[in-house]
């Protein structure tokens, strides 16, 4: 224990570091602001005035569609334009414009210029109302209004010439295309010709050719035998039925001879019936007149039916004979058809391939006549296809360069630089800043710092975190873990990411573990080969075995560590291949904290970010209960500690909060880079 006067002397050496410290840091501001001033304003005013100036030469031109092209629309004007801009930079313009600079006309302006260097040199600007613009530009004043009269009198004059070279070329290439055409067409003819001729093709319509008019034929015969059969097999049964039905029939001579037999018979009937109402039938049967009417009678009756019975036979007879004879002519037909049928489908395939060749052939024609027409047209055509030029106003050597603006260029480079002296001196202010608690390393001032943090802290008074605790340390004397266990420190997200800032690689893997659930004593058994990048899994081995999901920055780290490292092994080892121990790692952190400038960085440890990430989550609500999927066992002080920080509300499940502690993805950025620089 200090003493109240030990603590007060020391208090006053304290201060007088303190104001010493301040007079220092203050002259250092200045002196960055200056030298930062100084240099910036003679770098950026030296960049300005020494830039070259750029001169400018413009022509003015208003370029109008020949009246044979134009269709008056102002859309037309406009693509018309288009392509004439392109035909100014073609590299047979260019070609030209540079053999006449290098000709007699300029000999002292263009002694060593290149045609790529006047491509350079060459601009079109197009505006409104078919006007455009031809810009030369150089860093010679002298030289940009020849180049530019130059290209703007070629272009002229090619406009000039090279209608008429364009015209007779158009027209040979349409007269080859139009005899390759005739040609091709020619050849086409004799082919189908040939072709019909061989396969027996006399006609387009696939009917009239000889094999499908036979076939026409075969159909219609065997159609109307068909139909033949079908009568003649009907007219047999209505015999065979009126037979059945008692109902005999006769027909030709025989059925006149029986009309005439009954007409006898009615006539003698009826005679019989008026003499049988005069007399008796005794006295007519004595009688050998009446008897012999009736004889006759009762004889032209049975003559009557005898001729019937015969005459239905003789029909019977004649129908089954024709429906014989319909048959077989039906067979006979059938047979010839299906005979035919390859004959059939061969011509169809060929008559197929004919019709093909034909439109082909027609295709063809049409493209002869419309090549004809084209032809044609382009002979007769009108010749005056030259684009209308106007000179609106001709290329000047120019007055003042249009680049750089030195006064302008200039004051910004003032602004700039004053801008810049501020922003250094600020970030200089931060950081001296967050260095406030390193002071000058002497035994008084380290012990009045703890004395006086001690005392804040029983007082319950701001600034007893100690510039890097969460929480009020309050909090931490009202429950504090058994004396037997160290105090844990709780870092705020700043003062992880400014250690992430500063460490290395291997550091930077070691704190995002910590904050991803891993133990301190389980980091030196870790292997890269307990890393898998597809799942984003880390397996856990020994007594607290599990299976940790890291986060996408976490992961692209491992997988940027993994890849520097293909052969695998321990993450944190030696240049022996040794794994370093706990303390090796923990002293690794340190180093890293102390780089930082974080306040009592030599006392931050590897248990102090593993507390931070187990107050992370206890924070956000998740069940004391679930820590164990992430953290492992962890005993019942630890737990009861952890019950203090969590938020009215808790008792989330796992699956219900965020496990990943929030870490700058541009962490994962510099590991890749890193790895890319070392491979």
């Amino acid at each position: 224990m200090y003493s109240q006067s030990g603590i007060a002397g020391s208090t006053g050496r304290a201060n007088w570091y303190a104001t010493d410290w301040e007079g220092k840091r203050h002259w250092s501001i200045a002196r960055l602001f200056l030298v930062v001033l100084c240099v910036s304003l003679l770098l950026s005013l030296a960049f300005t005035y020494l830039r070259a100036p750029v001169y400018r030469s413009t022509a003015t031109l208003l370029i109008a569609p020949p009246p044979t092209f134009s269709d008056g629309s102002q859309e037309f004007n406009q693509q018309y334009v288009a392509v004439q801009s392109q035909l100014l930079t073609n590299r047979q313009l260019l070609e030209s414009t540079w053999q006449v600079l290098q000709s007699n006309s300029f000999p002292d302006l263009f002694p060593d210029l290149s045609q790529p260097q006047i491509q350079q040199m060459l601009q079109v600007e197009l505006l409104p109302q078919n006007i455009v613009l031809l810009h030369v530009t150089g860093t010679d004043k002298m030289a940009v209004q020849p180049i530019a009269s130059t290209w703007l009198a070629n272009y002229i004059e090619m406009q000039g010439t090279g209608i008429d070279d364009t015209q007779q070329e158009t027209l040979s290439t349409l007269e080859q295309e139009n005899r390759n055409l005739i040609a091709h067409l020619n050849s086409k003819r004799s082919e189908i010709e040939a072709f019909a001729q061989q396969h027996k093709i006399t006609s387009s319509v696939r009917e009239e050719n000889e094999t499908l008019s036979q076939l026409s034929g075969l159909s219609a015969r065997l159609a109307q035998a068909s139909g033949e059969v079908v009568q003649a097999r009907a007219r047999l049964q209505s015999l065979q039925e009126s037979e059945l039905r008692g109902e005999l029939a006769a027909e030709g001579d025989i059925a006149r001879e029986l009309a005439a037999m009954k007409s006898q018979a009615a006539k003698l009937k009826g005679k019989l019936d008026r003499l049988r109402q005069r007399y008796t039938a005794a006295y007519m049967a004595k009688e050998p007149t009446m008897a012999a009417m009736q004889d006759e009678y009762q004889l032209l009756q049975s003559s009557i039916g005898a001729v019937l019975k015969e005459a239905h036979q003789e029909a019977l007879q004649i129908a089954a004979r024709e429906l014989s004879q319909a048959q077989a002519l039906q067979r006979g037909l059938q047979e010839q058809l299906s005979q035919s049928d390859q004959k059939i489908r061969e011509f169809t395939e060929n008559f197929l391939k004919y019709e093909e060749m034909r439109r082909e052939l027609q295709r063809l024609e049409e493209m002869v006549h419309a090549a004809g027409e084209k032809l044609v047209a382009e002979t007769v055509g009108n010749r005056n296809r030259a684009p209308r030029i106007t000179v609106l106003d001709p290329p000047q050597v120019p007055d003042q360069p249009i680049y750089p603006h030195y006064g302008r260029d200039a004051m910004i480079s003032v602004a700039g630089s004053l801008l810049l002296a501020l922003v250094c001196s600020w970030l200089y202010l931060g950081y001296l800043r967050n260095r406030i608690w390193i002071m000058p390393a002497t035994a008084d001032s380290v012990r009045v710092n703890s004395l006086q943090l001690a005392a804040q802290a029983r007082q319950g008074l701001p600034g007893a975190t100690g510039g890097h605790l969460l929480e009020d340390r309050s909090v931490y004397e009202a429950n504090q873990l058994p004396s037997a266990q160290p105090q844990p420190q709780i870092l705020q997200p700043g003062h992880i990411d400014a250690l992430l800032q500063v460490a290395v690689p291997s550091t930077r893997i070691l704190i995002a573990l910590l904050v991803s659930g891993v133990r301190p004593q389980e980091l030196p058994q870790l292997s890269i080969q307990d890393f898998d990048a597809e799942s984003r899994s880390l397996k856990i081995a020994g007594r607290q075995q599990r299976l940790l999901t890291v986060s996408e920055t976490v992961a692209t780290m491992l997988q940027a560590f993994s890849q520097g490292h293909p052969d695998g092994g321990c993450i944190w080892q030696d240049g022996e291949g040794q794994r370093l121990s706990v303390d090796e790692l923990e002293a690794m952190l340190r180093c890293a904290a102390i780089d930082a400038g974080l306040a009592q960085g030599h006392s931050i440890g590897l248990a102090d970010l593993h507390f931070t990430y187990l107050t992370y989550l206890v924070g956000q609500g998740l069940r004391l209960g679930e820590l164990g999927a992430i953290a492992g066992t962890l005993d019942s002080a630890t737990l009861q500690f952890l019950s203090h920080f969590v938020p009215s509300g808790g008792g989330l499940a796992l699956a219900q909060i965020n496990p990943h502690y929030p870490l700058p993805a541009a962490v994962a950025s510099r590991s890749v880079a890193h790895n890319s620089e070392q491979s």
